[in-house]
């Protein structure tokens, strides 16, 4: 018995060896596309600017003008 154990485990080490060895297919990697697309740094400067003075100190109640509208010298922007 013990020697037929021996002969089985000889017998399959060697139908093991005889396997063709594995074959890897090569790795084919995706080539990235460029993006039409610009990237860019830099800061933004307004056109114009405007230094608002005051008369006294306090908290703004009421906003009179809207971001964008045009308004005239003298016009009461904010109480």
């Amino acid at each position: 018995m013990k020697e037929l154990t021996i002969l089985f485990f000889v017998l399959t080490l060697a139908l093991a060896a005889c396997g063709t060895p594995a074959t890897e297919e090569p790795v084919v990697e995706a080539t990235p596309t460029p993006a039409n697309a610009v990237i860019a740094e830099g800061h933004l400067v307004p056109a114009q600017d405007a230094t608002l003075a005051f008369q006294s100190r306090g908290t703004v109640v009421e906003v009179n003008a809207r971001i964008g509208e045009a308004v005239k010298a003298g016009e009461v922007l904010a109480r």
